[in-house]
């Protein structure tokens, strides 16, 4: 009892918990369990358990999870093999609460003697570490800063000799060195051109003493300017690089401008001040100090206002308008709007003024207009002259214009006048020459039939005289059809209807009718390629048609052919209408198409003049065109072509 008190003394005066555990066995003599059967003050805490309570209690009671618990396992390992046993593992007290702990299992006989120390903490930090350098890699890896780190290389007496590259990101491999691979390189080798003794002491401070630098470098080799910070890092430092070449050239620009700028303001001969707000302490502008005058403003403003210490508007107070202008400068500021204005000094020159808003001030610009505005009144006054003037000059010009266009339209009207004259005369020749055969036809078979009436067996001359008394009206019927359709036509009583139309059918009823017309000997050929039904106006087309082969059977005389050739497309018809006959100068082609032109091979045969007119005026409503070709003795192609 002495001893084991004694030994319970020695665990509870460890630095390190303790547990004592006797191996069970079952029946095979293999370890099924583990019985706690001594622990010290520690092991209790580390475990949080009650040292009274669980001495005695077998391992599989003692922890929540028994077997599957990695200390169980441990136990086992040691129990079977024999070996010393040492590692860190992940595991919960008795109250639930997770921990690591480092665990070194020794085994004596039956006796497994288990040193627990927790380790939470240091895992927690190492967790934590972790974590860091994740996100430290992280952002190495995707920050747009290039970042360089490098590690101070000494001789044997410890002095700095040079820096290694010991780590650099993507952006900083872009800008320093583009794809060559520059870690664990020496900074002498690197950059060779840019280490000076100065950037050595630089980098030594930084290291050795904890000093930072920041500076803008040109780097000659890329022609690029860089922003570069140094801060210390273990024994060595980190530089961050950026870019600021856009930047420094856009400084350059800026500042190249500004001189251009001031060289100018120094030069016109505009007045040029600058002004900034001065404000209270509620911030509320009360007055505004001049800021700059270029060398026309000194000389234009009077020699008083350099005397004054303080130069704002309200202490200068020019021409004792000083609330008047600081109100204005402050709406100029406040508004962004830009003020321009004339203004006349006490000597009573005109100065005109532009007022802009500047940065947080405004500036203003000025100039002596007074010849201008003195040039720009007597311009206005010549203006007006010239305006009343030019008035003048236009109402004369609308009376001569509207005498000029009454005598157009006179002229107009004469024309119209003469042409109707013209127009009545040839369809009055015209009308008496082609009624006058039909009708005296007409008269001459009357007068004959009386008298055959009167003799037998005359009926074959008088049915021979009845027929040329058809003939004849069927011929003033014609005459008249054209001279109505002429009238139709010019009042616009006629328009296209298209419809579905069976064109075989069509053209075949047309080609009958003229049957009776022809010559003899004379035939009409049909080639017709369009298949099934078109779109077009039927009644237009039919009379198209007729007059083409009228004329055609009309003008080619017995034994000749008259050919019709039709063809369609998806949206064109074609129809080609050709005769054997006399043909058409090339003089009388050009007249072919107007109204009672006819030509002169034609004189002795009937015909209006109107017939090739209204076909035109068919076709064109139709929305298609006719083209003529001819050829005298030889014979004439007319082509027609419509939309379908």
């Amino acid at each position: 009892m002495e001893t084991r008190l004694l030994l319970q003394g020695i665990l509870d005066a460890s630095p390190d918990a303790i547990s004592v555990f006797e191996t069970v066995y079952d029946e095979l003599g293999a370890p099924i369990d583990f019985r706690l059967i001594m622990t010290n003050k520690l092991s209790s805490q580390i475990l949080s358990f009650s040292t009274d309570h669980v001495i005695g209690q077998l391992f599989s009671e003692l922890i929540p999870g028994g077997v599957h618990d990695e200390r169980f396992k441990a136990l086992k390992l040691i129990s079977e093999t024999g070996q010393p046993l040492d590692r860190e593992v992940f595991t919960y007290r008795t109250d639930g609460v997770y921990i690591w702990l480092k665990a070194s299992l020794r085994q004596f006989e039956e006796f497994i003697v288990v040193t627990y120390t927790d380790i939470s903490q240091r895992k927690e930090a190492e967790v934590q570490r972790e974590k860091q350098d994740t996100l430290l890699e992280r952002v190495f890896s995707t920050t747009l800063l290039g970042i360089i780190v490098y590690q101070a290389v000494r001789n044997h007496t410890g002095d700095i000799t040079d820096f290694r590259i010991v780590q650099i990101n993507r952006v900083g491999q872009e800008l320093i060195s583009g794809s060559t691979n520059v870690t664990g390189q020496l900074l002498t080798h690197v950059f060779p051109e840019s280490v000076t003794p100065a950037t050595m002491t630089r980098f030594t401070n930084v290291c050795e003493k904890g000093i930072p630098f920041e500076i803008e470098y040109f780097y000659l080799p890329l022609n690029k300017w860089y922003n570069i910070v140094g801060v210390p890092l273990g024994d060595g430092l980190m530089l961050t690089y950026v870019d600021i070449t856009a930047r420094k050239l856009a400084e350059e620009a800026s500042l190249q401008q500004s001189n251009l700028l001031l060289r100018i303001s120094e030069s016109v001969k505009i007045g040029i001040l600058t002004t900034e707000p001065v404000r209270d302490e509620t911030g509320r502008i009360t007055d505004f100090r001049y800021t700059y005058f270029n060398e026309q403003a000194k000389s234009s403003l009077p020699a008083s206002w350099y005397q004054i210490p303080d130069q704002t508007v309200r202490s200068i107070n020019h021409l004792g308008n000083a609330d008047q202008m600081i109100e204005l400068l402050n709406r100029v500021v406040g508004t962004g709007e830009t003020v321009r204005r004339d203004t006349k000094s006490p000597d009573g020159k005109v100065i005109f003024s532009v007022i802009s808003k500047l940065g947080t001030g405004a500036i203003i610009t000025f100039v002596d207009v007074t010849q201008q505005r003195r040039a720009e009144e007597q311009a206005r006054y010549s203006a007006e002259l010239e305006q009343e003037v030019a008035d003048r000059t236009q109402a004369l010009s609308r009376t001569l214009s509207e005498l000029e266009q009454s005598r157009n339209e006179l002229e107009r009207a004469l024309a119209v006048e003469r042409e109707l004259s013209e127009l009545k005369v040839r369809f009055v020749s015209m009308a008496s020459h082609e009624f006058r055969t039909p009708l005296t036809t007409i008269l001459t078979s009357t007068s004959l039939l009386e008298k055959y009436a009167e003799i037998d067996n005359q009926q074959d001359r008088q049915v021979k005289h009845i027929e040329r008394i058809k003939t004849a009206v069927k011929h003033l019927n014609d005459i008249l059809e054209e001279f109505l359709s002429l009238e139709k036509l010019q009042e616009g009583q006629i328009n296209a209807h298209p419809v579905a139309v069976d064109l075989s059918q069509l053209v075949g009823e047309t080609v009958n009718y003229i049957q009776d017309a022809l010559e003899p000997r004379q035939t009409i050929e049909v080639a017709l390629s369009c298949v099934g039904t078109i779109l077009l106006d039927p009644s237009l087309f039919r009379k198209i048609l007729i007059n083409l082969l009228s004329n055609a059977v009309k003008y080619s005389g017995g034994g000749t052919v008259i050919t019709i050739r039709i063809s369609c497309t998806d949206k064109l018809l074609t129809m080609i209408v050709q005769d054997q006959g006399i043909g058409i100068s090339p003089e009388d082609q050009k007249h072919l198409f107007e109204r009672f032109f006819r030509a002169k091979n034609v004189s002795t045969i009937q015909g209006t003049g109107l017939g090739l007119h209204i076909v035109n005026r068919y076709v064109g409503l139709m929305g298609g065109q006719i083209d003529l070709s001819s050829e005298l003795n030889v014979g004439t192609t007319l082509t027609v072509t419509l939309p379908i």
